[in-house]
């Protein structure tokens, strides 16, 4: 038998325990206070990451002249209970090397220096000749040469020098020496170059602009800068946003909030309501000298685009300490509608940024009439249903779809929505909601972060009850149906706002004065009627008499998610939630492996992919094809056929003294793939999440089923996979079984109750497939119930705990909460589309996290549609950005080019962007390449004599005539149309478009494509209607027709955008409610994305111009010869 330690391992670990009994020792020779010596030693051991001194004291940095017995000075410091060394060098003159008896106090200090050199993650500051390590200091941004820093270091007190600074004993937090975020115009911008000015002082290039956005000349455009000397310019651009974007409110939150500790105090911004054009209304401002200093104010610098404002207070104006100045103004409107505008305050010390916010409300017999009446009529609805809920009514209780555990062994809090937030919300006078909301002022951070988010789905979950009241009826009759009785609805829908399973129906006789009222319980939807069960009494007395009924959404998950909140505080913490340095760890694994970076392997494997129609036959049963068992190799997940016994480590210390061999499931992976792969088994990060940057057609997926097949070599692993949505879930469940490596009982896919009932599980999943049953083991019914499909019914924690692969949707995680599961139960774990879930929904699987021996890997591409927020509150306050996107713009997080040129610009042991995509001809690559991914993505379809490229050339005769060969794979076809809006529908619609898109359709079907192989994507609902309505009279075959979120992780051979706006009024409405294209960069990037071989993009160029990304897709169209349609003239 082998033995369990061996001599050399006891002699270590021995090694180990006398070592922390001399630095005891030594902790105890050394006082504990601000105090450093000068000392020589030894060294004893040398190893990859760093040095021993005399067997007591490790230095964590590579010397290449130190060798084992080399004699060494360096200075020791004790910070609280530890010990320091830094300023390590050989002892070349032993005469003068003598430990020193003399005692040197240290101390914290700030040096202020400029950036004068860049190596790698070395940065060298002058003056003082100092070196920062950027992967050992905290910090918020990434320096560049020219840069002017405040660097927070522990230095050595030395009474001989004038300053009494000495030798830098340590650099803690590097920060810019001073920062402001402005309002500017675009100056110069030079695309060959990348870069330009703002105001002509402030330097910016690509990598500070937002997420699509390409800048032009006189762009009004709102900026985050720090001090440096880049040519001629003063400062350099963090980040640049168009002043229309959406963000913009957070960068100024985050700057006023900068600003308000700079001893400068002023009013929030304003809110003013007007019902005419040309009415002029006052606003104030009170600004508050919280400091020991004077400060002036001597300019104010006002936009004046929709709104015309006039400062009435003369300036400059002297604020001498704690006194307040009153700044009067008025304005008058010009525009109906929404318009804001910015207001910056110039003080002697620093700019400080507030908005004004005018909205004009029209109540004419327009359709602004109705779209305002209704929503006024919602709010109401919604105050009345509160009302009507908490009446002293007395509720008959129905039966519920599933019988629920009576003995939890947690039971999920409340986390009831506070009253001061309903009348908030409820209330007309938005002045009133916002001055209850500035809680939420202040950026977010770990101090916050609980509060933060607890109300920001607060305000959600009341956006979506005043939604679902649109389903209130105050008089309707139900329909009898067998065990149902039914109400008839327009416009339900799979996913919120509509009702879905599961939610209750609050019917009351509107003819009888009892307080009684039935609950019913929403057991299945169709297509037009929701089906119900209320108590058996009310179903055998009800006669055909009409009702008031009311819905009430299940608070489930919103409540799962204030829960997973509080779980992230205390089981994560601020280094994993707010990290601001990398901490290198060693290496789970000695990974051995060939290598895999030269030959064939550094290009990608063309293989057949599966598309989204083929996906979907698989999906619902309608493939012939095997689905298990199809690898060749048949490679195993048995640990003991994998892991190879060894004392020796090629890559340094790992954990333990095992060597893995590393072979590909899947041989077809590319390089980018496979660096993904081999950095989440080393898990040098970790705590710290690992990102999959997978931009459209990538393969994201398919690394992520690698991974979770190499991990399951690992035997002490067990994974938890999440998802935000069912699709999400259910396709790598497909991929895994596809896989053919995991044996029956490896794998559970856990469900919902609403998934049963709305029959949305694919048959092929069905064996895989268990619902949760959340009580206490022993009590209830311990049989599980399997269907006829092989769907399992109520399996309980014993069982779900030994599964080696658990996935489900991250809010359906939230049951295992309740069945006590605890942090570290799951080693691994995985989260897809990351970037389409909130932060709190998130969070619900990453609390299972245990930062101290769990990892997790979150994939996905921020640069596609983020989580769907309705509330505008919360989406303005920030919930709408995902954790992958907010991590992935920190720092360690954020893109450095000069530091990691071979991987994109990202550290490799925290980040992997994938590359080759396998979706798309370069032709319709080519745009959203350029416009959001650097133009770093590469095709790897032939642009020639591919499968793409010949159904492209069979549509020649229709499309412009970019060469005599191929026609383009882009097309902008100009169409000067207008919208129109009914009065009975908030949405719009373009007959022009219409007309237009039917037109391409029916050339598409004339030259042999089907109906599968179009999408049109169009962003308002009444245009898919019109669409759908006008192909149907022909009698074609109708394709999918919807908005962009319909059409997100989906693919086509033909895509057709239909932009509808042809009024530019209505884009900031449009803007302020997240619909359209304009000023919708993310939503744009998902469109263009979506097609394999033709995009074609129908709208008013005259409008879209107006929009800088849409700017540089017309000129990008009409230089590459693919733009028709209407003239367009491009200044």
């Amino acid at each position: 038998p082998k033995p369990d330690i061996s001599l050399e391992d006891a002699y270590g670990t021995l090694n180990i325990v006398d070592s922390t009994d001399n630095q005891k020792d030594a902790l105890e020779d050394v006082e504990l206070d601000y105090v450093c010596y000068h000392r020589t030693g030894i060294i004893t051991s040398i190893c990859d990451d760093g040095i021993t001194i005399d067997n007591i004291y490790s230095y964590k940095e590579k010397h290449v002249n130190l060798a084992v017995g080399t004699k060494v000075s360096y200075i020791c410091y004790t910070k609280g209970r530890d010990i320091k060394i830094t300023n390590v060098s050989i002892v070349d003159n032993e005469w003068n090397c003598e430990d020193s008896d003399k005692k040197f106090n240290w101390c914290y200090r700030t040096i202020v220096g400029k950036v004068i050199k860049r190596e790698r993650r070395n940065i060298f500051i002058d003056p003082g000749d100092i070196i920062v390590n950027l992967n050992e200091v905290n910090s918020e941004f990434v320096p560049i040469v020219g840069d002017w820093l405040e660097l927070d270091v522990i230095s050595e007190i030395d009474e001989n020098v004038t300053d009494l600074a000495g030798n830098i004993l340590q650099i803690h937090k590097i920060n810019p020496l001073r920062h402001k975020v402005i309002e500017g115009v675009v100056r110069t911008w030079d695309l060959s170059i990348q870069n330009g000015t703002i105001n002509f002082n402030i330097f910016f290039d690509r990598e500070s602009l937002c997420a699509g956005y390409i800048p032009s000349l006189k762009d009004k455009v709102v900026v985050e800068a720090i001090e440096s000397e880049q040519r001629k310019c003063s400062w350099r651009a963090l980040k640049v946003l168009s002043a229309a974007n959406g963000k913009v409110q957070q960068l100024i939150k985050a700057a006023k909030s900068e600003y308000d500790n700079h001893n400068i105090d002023i009013s929030d911004d304003v809110y003013i309501e007007f019902t005419k054009i040309n009415n002029i209304a006052q606003f104030k401002f009170e600004i508050t000298n919280t400091g020991a200093n004077d400060i002036f104010l001597n300019e104010i610098i006002i936009q004046k685009v929709s709104i015309e404002c006039k400062i009435l207070s003369s300036l400059p104006i002297h604020i001498s300490p704690n006194q307040t100045a009153d700044i009067n103004g008025e304005c008058v409107i010009k525009t109906a509608g929404y318009a804001n505008e910015l207001i910056t305050f110039s003080f002697n010390t620093c700019n400080v940024t507030r908005r004004i916010e005018i909205f004009l409300k029209t109540l004419n017999k327009s359709s602004d009439e109705h779209t305002y009446n209704n929503k006024q009529k919602l709010i109401s609805n919604a105050r009345n249903m509160r009302n009507f809920i908490q009446d002293n009514n007395v509720l008959i209780r129905a039966p519920k779809p599933f019988v629920p555990a009576r003995f939890v062994p947690y039971r999920l809090p409340e986390y009831p929505v506070p009253k001061k937030l309903w009348d908030a919300c409820l209330s007309f006078d938005n002045a009133f909601a916002r001055d209850e909301l500035m809680v939420l002022k202040d950026v977010l951070s770990f101090q916050n972060y609980e509060k933060r988010f607890h109300i920001l789905l607060h305000l959600e979950e009341i956006n979506s009850i005043i939604e679902i009241r649109k389903f209130d009826r105050d008089q309707i009759c139900f329909i009898r149906n067998g065990e149902y009785l039914m109400l008839e609805y327009e416009s339900l829908s799979e996913q919120r706002p509509s009702i879905i399973a599961g939610d209750a129906i609050i019917a009351k006789d509107i003819f009888n004065n009892t307080n009684e009222c039935y609950e019913g319980f929403v057991y299945k939807v169709g297509l037009k009627h929701v089906y119900l069960k209320f108590n058996q009494n009310f179903h055998d007395k009800y006669n055909g008499e009409d009702y008031s009924v009311s819905v009430t959404q299940s608070r489930t998950q919103f409540r799962r998610m204030h829960q997973a909140v509080g779980l992230a505080v205390k089981n994560l913490g601020r280094k994993f939630l707010f990290p601001t340095q990398l901490i290198l760890t060693e290496p789970q694994l000695n990974l051995i492996y060939s290598n895999y970076e030269n030959g064939f392997n550094k290009q990608p494997t063309q293989t057949k992919r599966l598309s989204y129609s083929e996906l979907k036959k698989i999906m619902h049963g309608n493939n012939e094809k095997p689905v298990g068992h199809q690898n060749k190799e048949n490679m195993s997940i048995n640990p003991e056929k994998n892991v190879l016994e060894t004392n020796h480590s090629n890559n340094g210390d790992v954990q333990g003294d095992l060597s893995f061999k590393l072979e590909w499931f899947d041989k077809s992976l590319n390089y980018y793939q496979k660096e993904a792969v081999r950095h989440v088994l080393l898990g040098e990060a970790r705590p710290l999440p690992y990102f999959i940057f997978g931009p459209p057609g990538t393969g994201k997926t398919v690394t992520l089923v690698e991974i979770i097949l190499q991990i399951l070599r690992i035997a002490s692993s067990r994974i938890l996979v999440a998802a935000p949505s069912n699709s999400a879930a259910n396709l790598i469940c497909l991929r895994l079984i596809k896989s053919g490596v995991l044996k029956p009982g490896d794998l559970v896919r856990l469900v919902s109750h609403k998934c049963i009932t709305d029959n949305m599980i694919p048959p092929i999943l069905a064996p895989y497939c268990a619902t949760t049953n959340i009580g206490v083991n022993g009590t209830g019914s311990n049989a599980n119930v399997i269907t006829e499909s092989g769907l399992t019914l109520g399996i309980n924690s014993k069982t779900i705990g030994k599964h080696r692969v658990t996935v489900s949707t991250c809010t359906s995680l939230g049951a295992l909460y309740s069945m006590s599961f605890s942090k570290g139960h799951f080693s691994h774990i995985i989260i897809d589309e990351a970037g389409q879930a909130t932060e709190p929904e998130i969070m619900i699987p990453l609390s299972f996290l245990d930062i101290s021996s769990s990892q997790c890997v979150l994939a996905g591409d921020p640069m596609q549609l983020g989580p769907v927020v309705c509330s505008k509150y919360a989406s303005e306050f920030g919930l709408n950005e995902s954790f992958m996107e907010r991590l992935l713009n920190r720092f360690p997080y954020i893109r450095d080019v000069k530091s990691f040129p071979e991987t994109q610009g990202y550290d490799p042991k925290l980040v992997t962007k994938l590359l080759y995509n396998y979706r798309s001809l370069p032709g319709v690559l080519e745009l959203p390449n350029s416009m959001f991914y650097f133009s770093e993505l590469k095709p790897t379809i032939s642009a020639e004599d591919s499968e793409l490229s010949q159904m492209l050339i069979r549509f020649k005769e229709f499309l412009p005539k970019k060469n005599a060969q191929i026609p383009p794979s882009f097309v902008f076809h100009g169409v000067n149309g207008e919208n129109y809006q009914l009065r009975d529908s908030p949405s719009w619609y373009n007959p022009h478009e219409i007309s237009q898109v039917f037109y391409y359709v029916n050339e598409f079907y004339r030259t042999g494509c089907t109906a599968e192989d179009i999408g049109i994507i169009t962003p308002y609902s009444k245009q898919t209607k019109e669409i759908r309505a006008v192909l149907s009279e022909a009698e074609f075959d109708v394709p999918k027709v919807g908005t962009v979120e319909e059409f997100q992780g989906q693919e086509f051979k033909i895509i057709i955008l239909s932009t509808v706006r042809s009024n530019k009024n209505m884009l900031p409405c449009d803007s302020l409610h997240n619909l359209g294209f304009v000023t919708q960069p993310k939503r744009l990037n998902v469109a263009l994305t979506r097609a394999q071989t033709l995009t074609i993009v129908v709208g008013n160029p005259h409008l879209l111009i107006n929009d800088s990304s849409w700017r540089y897709i017309i000129q990008f169209a009409v230089k590459n010869g693919c733009y028709c349609g209407c003239d367009i003239t491009l200044s």
